[in-house]
């Protein structure tokens, strides 16, 4: 990521946090960026969604948007307003042109937050191959005020059972180990965890190490 993306991320961290958690955050992407974590990987099997009816959520719903050109005036703000300008603008142009989709979730009428989608591929090298009905699910993010609502559990659950009416087989996420926010949401989900997996280089080999552990998660 360029310098004017961090640049960017860090004055809207700063202006939504202040000072003293901003100033945590980097001491966590210093740390991250020299001992990188272990992603929990799971996996949820699509086949047996399809006879599923979803539960009713009135204050919920989500979108599917597929090019750039759907995306409203209002939701291009809000992604700006969030995200960055720098940074939304190109992953947009290259997400879309790869054939992935961006699902909006909205709470009463407010756009809360997304996640993107991607079938037969993934965006960064992964931990193995993807089949053409595979789907990789990433960059799950629901906006700070939104959270605690119960609205990414729905917002998941919804994409994979669209996904599922397509006729894909199987779909993966991905976290990372410390994350036990998204941890608890995914364990709401049809997402099963697989174990854990961590890349690193060896003599200029990418090599996966992989773990059937999986962190102990309070649900409660």
């Amino acid at each position: 990521m360029r310098l004017v993306f961090w640049k960017e991320k860090a004055v809207l961290y700063y202006r939504k946090h202040g000072l003293w958690k901003s100033a945590k955050q980097v001491c966590i992407k210093i740390k991250e960026g020299m001992f990188p974590e272990p992603d929990v990987v799971y996996y949820a099997n699509l086949i047996p969604l399809k006879s599923r009816n979803l539960p009713v959520q009135n204050e919920i719903r989500v979108v599917e948007r597929k090019t750039a050109d759907q995306l409203t005036p209002d939701e291009k703000s809000t992604l700006f307003d969030q995200i960055g300008r720098n940074l939304i603008g190109p992953q947009l142009a290259e997400r879309f042109g790869r054939g992935a989709s961006a699902w909006f979730v909205y709470y009463k009428d407010q756009f809360a937050g997304m996640v993107w989608t991607l079938v037969g591929d993934t965006v960064e090298p992964f931990y193995y191959f993807l089949t053409p009905e595979d789907v990789h699910v990433f960059n799950n993010v629901i906006f700070p005020e939104y959270r605690g609502q119960g609205i990414n559990p729905v917002l998941i659950e919804t994409v994979l059972h669209d996904l599922s009416e397509r006729g894909l087989v199987r779909a993966y996420i991905e976290t990372r180990v410390s994350n036990l926010a998204e941890q608890k949401s995914l364990a709401k989900t049809s997402f099963q965890p697989m174990g854990t997996a961590q890349k690193k280089i060896r003599r200029n080999r990418r090599i996966t190490f992989w773990s059937s552990l999986v962190p102990y998660l309070n649900k409660d």
